[in-house]
Protein backbone atom coordinates (compact mmCIF):
# COMPACT_ATOMS: atom_id res chain seq x y z
CA UNK A 1 0.00 0.00 0.00
CA UNK A 2 3.30 2.60 0.65
CA UNK A 3 4.03 2.34 -2.66
CA UNK A 4 0.78 2.96 -4.07
CA UNK A 5 0.30 5.66 -2.67
CA UNK A 6 4.03 6.99 -3.62
CA UNK A 7 2.60 6.93 -6.88
CA UNK A 8 -0.37 9.16 -6.08
CA UNK A 9 -2.80 6.45 -6.43
CA UNK A 10 -5.31 6.20 -3.58
CA UNK A 11 -6.83 2.60 -3.52
CA UNK A 12 -10.79 2.56 -3.73
CA UNK A 13 -12.97 2.21 -0.31
CA UNK A 14 -15.50 -0.22 -0.14
CA UNK A 15 -17.65 2.94 0.11
CA UNK A 16 -16.65 4.06 -3.00
CA UNK A 17 -17.27 1.02 -5.22
CA UNK A 18 -20.48 2.29 -6.39
CA UNK A 19 -19.12 5.59 -8.27
CA UNK A 20 -17.06 2.86 -10.22
CA UNK A 21 -18.80 2.63 -13.59
CA UNK A 22 -16.52 1.86 -15.84
CA UNK A 23 -15.45 -2.07 -14.46
CA UNK A 24 -16.74 -4.48 -16.68
CA UNK A 25 -19.17 -6.70 -14.27
CA UNK A 26 -20.78 -8.82 -16.86
CA UNK A 27 -24.14 -8.33 -15.88
CA UNK A 28 -23.44 -8.78 -12.34
CA UNK A 29 -23.63 -6.33 -9.02
CA UNK A 30 -20.26 -5.53 -7.38
CA UNK A 31 -21.47 -7.86 -4.69
CA UNK A 32 -21.99 -10.58 -6.34
CA UNK A 33 -18.59 -9.96 -8.81
CA UNK A 34 -16.67 -9.90 -5.28
CA UNK A 35 -18.80 -13.51 -4.36
CA UNK A 36 -17.55 -15.09 -7.40
CA UNK A 37 -13.79 -13.81 -7.14
CA UNK A 38 -14.05 -15.06 -3.37
CA UNK A 39 -14.90 -18.47 -4.71
CA UNK A 40 -12.05 -18.99 -6.91
CA UNK A 41 -10.17 -17.76 -4.93
CA UNK A 42 -10.76 -19.73 -2.23
CA UNK A 43 -10.78 -22.62 -5.06
CA UNK A 44 -7.07 -21.70 -5.98
CA UNK A 45 -6.05 -21.54 -2.34
CA UNK A 46 -7.35 -25.03 -1.75
CA UNK A 47 -5.35 -25.92 -4.99
CA UNK A 48 -1.74 -24.62 -3.84
CA UNK A 49 -2.81 -26.02 -0.71
CA UNK A 50 -3.24 -29.37 -2.01
CA UNK A 51 -0.16 -28.83 -4.50
CA UNK A 52 2.03 -28.00 -1.55
CA UNK A 53 1.31 -30.77 0.41
CA UNK A 54 2.24 -33.16 -2.25
CA UNK A 55 5.61 -31.54 -2.97
CA UNK A 56 6.81 -31.90 0.50
CA UNK A 57 5.79 -35.44 0.90
CA UNK A 58 8.01 -35.81 -2.45
CA UNK A 59 10.82 -33.61 -0.54
CA UNK A 60 10.44 -35.69 1.89
CA UNK A 61 11.01 -38.93 0.73
CA UNK A 62 14.02 -37.51 -1.79
CA UNK A 63 15.62 -35.93 1.27
CA UNK A 64 15.39 -39.26 3.58
CA UNK A 65 16.35 -41.76 0.65
CA UNK A 66 19.70 -42.37 1.08
CA UNK A 67 19.16 -41.31 4.99
CA UNK A 68 21.20 -43.90 7.28
CA UNK A 69 20.18 -44.15 10.85
CA UNK A 70 23.32 -44.45 13.39
CA UNK A 71 23.17 -45.59 16.79
CA UNK A 72 25.93 -46.09 19.09
CA UNK A 73 26.04 -48.21 22.21
CA UNK A 74 27.32 -47.51 25.64
CA UNK A 75 30.81 -48.77 25.79
CA UNK A 76 31.53 -48.17 21.63
CA UNK A 77 34.60 -47.04 20.17
CA UNK A 78 34.12 -44.03 18.24
CA UNK A 79 36.40 -41.08 16.90
CA UNK A 80 35.24 -37.63 17.06
CA UNK A 81 35.44 -34.69 14.50
CA UNK A 82 38.00 -32.47 16.50
CA UNK A 83 39.58 -29.04 16.28
CA UNK A 84 43.41 -29.09 16.56
CA UNK A 85 44.71 -27.54 19.17
CA UNK A 86 47.04 -24.99 17.57
CA UNK A 87 44.75 -24.30 14.82
CA UNK A 88 40.72 -24.39 16.07
CA UNK A 89 39.59 -23.89 11.75
CA UNK A 90 41.43 -27.10 11.04
CA UNK A 91 39.57 -30.13 12.69
CA UNK A 92 40.28 -33.44 12.34
CA UNK A 93 39.56 -37.26 13.65
CA UNK A 94 40.82 -37.94 17.21
CA UNK A 95 40.39 -40.67 19.19
CA UNK A 96 39.44 -43.65 20.00
CA UNK A 97 36.69 -42.20 22.86
CA UNK A 98 34.50 -44.16 24.63
CA UNK A 99 30.81 -43.71 25.05
CA UNK A 100 29.54 -43.86 28.42
CA UNK A 101 26.09 -42.11 28.28
CA UNK A 102 23.33 -41.93 25.73
CA UNK A 103 22.25 -38.92 26.46
CA UNK A 104 19.29 -38.34 23.87
CA UNK A 105 19.45 -39.85 20.15
CA UNK A 106 22.07 -37.90 19.10
CA UNK A 107 23.76 -36.37 21.85
CA UNK A 108 26.53 -38.79 23.24
CA UNK A 109 28.98 -38.47 26.42
CA UNK A 110 32.40 -39.81 25.78
CA UNK A 111 35.47 -40.07 27.72
CA UNK A 112 38.90 -40.43 26.06
CA UNK A 113 39.87 -44.70 26.25
CA UNK A 114 43.09 -44.08 28.02
CA UNK A 115 41.56 -41.48 30.56
CA UNK A 116 38.75 -42.88 31.95
CA UNK A 117 38.82 -40.14 34.82
CA UNK A 118 39.07 -36.90 32.53
CA UNK A 119 36.21 -34.77 32.24
CA UNK A 120 33.72 -36.31 29.28
CA UNK A 121 32.81 -34.69 26.29
CA UNK A 122 29.09 -33.68 24.99
CA UNK A 123 29.35 -34.58 21.29
CA UNK A 124 26.24 -34.73 18.34
CA UNK A 125 25.79 -37.90 16.46
CA UNK A 126 27.36 -35.96 13.43
CA UNK A 127 30.60 -35.53 15.13
CA UNK A 128 31.31 -39.38 15.55
CA UNK A 129 32.26 -42.48 13.77
CA UNK A 130 32.65 -46.10 14.33
CA UNK A 131 36.02 -46.97 14.74
CA UNK A 132 38.09 -50.76 14.64
CA UNK A 133 40.71 -49.14 16.99
CA UNK A 134 40.97 -50.50 20.69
Amino acid sequence: IAHAYNRKYIPLEPKDWSRVVHIPLANLTMQEALSEWMEKFQEYETQVRIAHRQAQADQQVKYNQNRIDIEYEVGENVLAWLPKTKNKTYFTWKGPYTIIRKINPVTYSIVSEGKPDATPRVETIRNLTRTTIT
